[in-house]
C-alpha cells in the first residue's frame, strides 16, 4: 500500500480519513457527523470527499485547514493540505469528471482587461463557458450550438475566439473545459460599451424568456421601493454576495442546463445621461 505524499492530490483525502479514524479508535462512538461539524462542512458532502467521489473547494478547504491545523507546524501544515486539493482541483478539471463532482472547481479567478473582455462581451461566449459545466454536453461547438440555440457559424467562431484568449482549453480526451472558475472585468472596463451591449443582450433574452419560457421553468421578481440613493454602493455589495451565494446553491446538485441571472436597481424616473459616460 502506498502513502499519500504531500505533492499528491490524494494527500488532503487520505489525511482527512486518517484523522477521522484517529478520533473514532480514541471513541468508538465518534461520527462522521461529528467531524464535519468540527470541519463546518455537511455531512453528506464530507463523505464522498473522503470517498473520492467529489473534491473539496477551495474555500471550504481553507476553513477545513483552519479546524485541522494549530501550534508550531500549523502554517506548514495548511500549505501542504491546500496545496493537495489545489492539484486534485486542477487535474479534475483537465480529466472532466462528472459535474456532481465539480462543485467549485478552483483553477484561479480570470480578470479581464477592457480589451479582452471586449472581445467576448457578446453574450454567448459566457453561455459557452458555463455551458462545460453542464450534463450531456459533449464539448463540441455543434453541441453548443444545439443548447444555446445558436446558428453553427457562430457556435464555432464564439469556441475559437474562447480558445485563442486561453478561456477554453481541450482536454485529453478532446472536451472542451472552463479554464477558470469564475471570469470577470476588471474595474475599468465596468463603464464601457462592451459592458453595456453585454447587459443589453441578457436583459433582451430575459424579456424574451417571459414569452417564450413557461413560468415553472423561470423566477422572476421585481420590487419597486423608496430608497437613499446615497446606499447605492451598499446594494452594489448586497447583490453582488447574494448572486455569488445563489450561484453556490444552484451548482451544488445537478447542472443541465445554462441559466442567466440579471438584478437591476435604478431610479423609476431616470436622470439624464452622463456627458463623461456618451464618450465612453
Amino acid at each position: 500500500m502506498t502513502t499519500a505524499t504531500d505533492t499528491s492530490a490524494a494527500y488532503y483525502r487520505e489525511l482527512l480519513r486518517g484523522e477521522l479514524a484517529r478520533r473514532q479508535r480514541r471513541n468508538p462512538r465518534y461520527s462522521l457527523r461529528a467531524f464535519a461539524k468540527l470541519l463546518t462542512v455537511d455531512p453528506a458532502v464530507l463523505s464522498r470527499v473522503i470517498a473520492g467521489k467529489r473534491p473539496l473547494s477551495i474555500k471550504t478547504a481553507e476553513r477545513v485547514a483552519e479546524r485541522l491545523y494549530d501550534g508550531a507546524r500549523a502554517a506548514e501544515n495548511r500549505r501542504r493540505f491546500l496545496a493537495s486539493v489545489t492539484l486534485d482541483l486542477r487535474q479534475r478539471q483537465l480529466g472532466r469528471v462528472a459535474p456532481d463532482a465539480a462543485e467549485e472547481m478552483a483553477p484561479p479567478v480570470r480578470a479581464l482587461d477592457e480589451d479582452m473582455f471586449s472581445a467576448i462581451a457578446d453574450w454567448q461566449h459566457y453561455a459557452i463557458l458555463e455551458l462545460t459545466y453542464t450534463e450531456g454536453f459533449t464539448g463540441t461547438a455543434a453541441d453548443a450550438s444545439r443548447k444555446l440555440g445558436l446558428d453553427l457559424a457562430t457556435a464555432v467562431d464564439a469556441v475559437d475566439r474562447l480558445l485563442r484568449l486561453g478561456l477554453l482549453a481541450k482536454a485529453p480526451d478532446g472536451r472542451l473545459v472552463k479554464t477558470a472558475k469564475k471570469v470577470h472585468a476588471k474595474s475599468k472596463a465596468l463603464s464601457t460599451d462592451a459592458l453595456r451591449r453585454h447587459q443589453r443582450q441578457l436583459l433582451a433574452r430575459a424579456l424574451d424568456s417571459l414569452d417564450a419560457v413557461p413560468a415553472e421553468q423561470r423566477a422572476v421578481s421585481t420590487l419597486v421601493l423608496p430608497a437613499d440613493p446615497a446606499k447605492l454602493t451598499l446594494a452594489r455589495q448586497l447583490l453582488e454576495e447574494f448572486s455569488w451565494a445563489l450561484c453556490q446553491q444552484l451548482t451544488a446538485g445537478r447542472m443541465s442546463e445554462v441559466f442567466a441571472l440579471t438584478m437591476a436597481l435604478f431610479p423609476l424616473k431616470a436622470p439624464a445621461p452622463n456627458p463623461s459616460e456618451m464618450h465612453s
